[in-house]
């Protein structure tokens, strides 16, 4: 206990260090995904016993300047992993980076979103091919709990007294309305790269990033890894990178596939949705590949975390 102690309080001055130099000489982000939205939600008793859509939000919220960036898209069209971390929290990278050298992420320790390989690989290619230096910061285990949460539970309280949600407009209202403040949040839908198949890298066998608590990406192609938040006896390592010109040439990624039964569950539900949203659905399952298998995201939408 009291190990784990000095770990939260090491965490919390390092976090502190940073965000007193977000938005004047640093740019500081803090990202997750927020719960599964489900698709539609209806006030009726026949929707307890079934299988609706996901609608996915992932939030990267811009420290010092009051922006937070949501973007969507719905099961079928991609699935939560590096791919689509990578290619949204670089979107907001190039958007806000501005005249700063440095940049530093804050996010949960999820091994299947954000501390991978592919994460590492882009991240590396991001910081060379823009000459900056990126910084990874994951929190203790249990001491996670960011401003993004308290982004999603903005419109979490809206959701709950909404009765009726047909489809994926009415959430992005929603959202887009919540915020009450001047600067409300930036709803944006953003291409979903295929990172995991197109960034290949050689895998240092001395460095295993289960293990770190901070990884600094700078504009050589060297990665740091730090083990405390001390930053006390890094490991370095240089990691084969992608070029800038074929960062952004590696094509989209492909949709996964709904379970058919799933969507047999959406559809038996459609007859109590306006006309207009009838077609919504029948016009997305005729885009998106239909399967036997169940759904890989079929879940509440709360992700584990690593130990960090």
């Amino acid at each position: 206990m009291r190990l784990h102690k000095k770990k939260v309080d090491a965490y919390k001055r390092l976090k502190a260090d940073i965000m007193a130099r977000a938005g004047k000489t640093a740019l500081v982000l803090e990202f997750d995904y927020g719960q599964n939205l489900p698709l539609p939600k209806l006030p009726v008793n026949e929707q307890f016993y079934k299988r609706l859509l996901w609608l996915y939000v992932f939030n990267v919220h811009v420290h010092g300047q009051d922006k937070s960036y949501m973007f969507h898209f719905t099961e079928g069209q991609a699935k939560k992993g590096g791919n689509s971390v990578c290619s949204f929290v670089r979107d907001v990278i190039m958007k806000e980076k501005g005249t700063f050298n440095e940049v530093f992420l804050f996010s949960d320790a999820c091994t299947g979103q954000n501390r991978n390989w592919v994460v590492g690989g882009v991240l590396t290619a991001l910081a060379k091919g823009e000459n900056i230096t990126i910084t990874q910061v994951f929190p203790v285990r249990g001491h996670s709990y960011c401003q993004c949460d308290r982004n999603f539970a903005v419109y979490s309280r809206v959701v709950k007294k909404t009765e009726t949600i047909e489809s994926t407009d009415d959430y992005l209202a929603i959202i887009r309305s919540s915020k009450k403040s001047a600067t409300p949040f930036i709803v944006q839908e953003c291409a979903v790269r295929d990172f995991e198949k197109y960034v290949k890298i050689r895998k240092p066998r001395n460095l295993l990033t289960s293990k770190s608590v901070v990884l600094q990406y700078d504009r050589h192609g060297n990665v740091t890894s730090h083990q405390n938040y001390s930053l006390m006896t890094p490991d370095v390592v240089r990691l084969s990178h992608l070029s800038k010109k074929k960062l952004v040439t590696i094509p989209l990624a492909t949709g996964v596939a709904v379970a058919a039964a799933k969507r047999d569950d959406v559809m038996s539900l459609i007859r109590y949705v306006s006309a207009k949203n009838q077609q919504f659905y029948r016009q997305y399952f005729s885009n998106v590949a239909v399967g036997q298998c169940p759904s890989t995201d079929d879940r509440d939408g709360i992700d584990s975390e690593e130990d960090g």
